[in-house]
């Protein structure tokens, strides 16, 4: 696995700003852990991409948690929104059972289908976008804008004029971070 200094510079701002929002949300459980899972994948993401003698192991182990961020975190923001506005926890565990099969589907076959993990994201936005635009919550708006360029114009693999779309993905979910931190405030 090569160095690259700029993948691991853009998973060190992720892992900051996760940690940034985590102590802003700490009364918030559902967000804590999706944020968790930001700040657990940039620290891999930093030993994975800047370490001269990285392993193969520690970077399937940061792939696989990737995978897990990417099915889980959405899911568990949108949760945490439906909490916010007054539904059960019990009801808001309900988002998690696609997310949640996806992801042992794909661990017992060894495979995992990307269609299928976009299908879900593309759910879970508009679930967020529904709750922003019922609740006026406008950064939500913001949020979700962001989150679909981060996934879908973005992504995670290739390059945007010669950066790394892993670089600029990252920069795009420490964006979206500040959005989604004001639409838990109720913005």
């Amino acid at each position: 696995m090569p160095i690259s200094k700029s993948t691991a510079l853009a998973h060190v701002v992720l892992s900051l700003s996760s940690v940034w929002a985590i102590l802003n949300t700490a009364h918030l459980p559902y967000a804590v852990v999706g944020f968790s899972l930001y700040f657990i994948n940039g620290i891999l993401g930093t030993f994975a991409y800047g370490l001269p003698d990285c392993s193969l192991q520690l970077y399937r182990f940061y792939s696989q948690l990737l995978l897990w961020s990417l099915s889980l975190g959405l899911p568990l923001f949108v949760s945490q929104l439906y909490v916010n506005i007054g539904f059960s926890h019990s009801l808001a565990l309900v988002h998690f059972i696609l997310p949640v099969a996806y992801i042992f589907s794909g661990l017992h076959s060894k495979r995992f289908n990307v269609f299928l993990l976009e299908t879900i994201q593309i759910l879970y936005l508009a679930f967020l976008l529904y709750i922003s635009l019922m609740n006026g919550y406008y950064y939500g708006l913001s949020t979700t804008v962001s989150f679909a360029i981060a996934f879908y114009i973005i992504g995670t693999t290739g390059t945007v004029k010669s950066t790394p779309s892993r670089d600029l993905f990252n920069y795009a979910l420490s964006f979206s971070i500040y959005f989604l931190i004001q639409t838990f405030n109720g913005n």
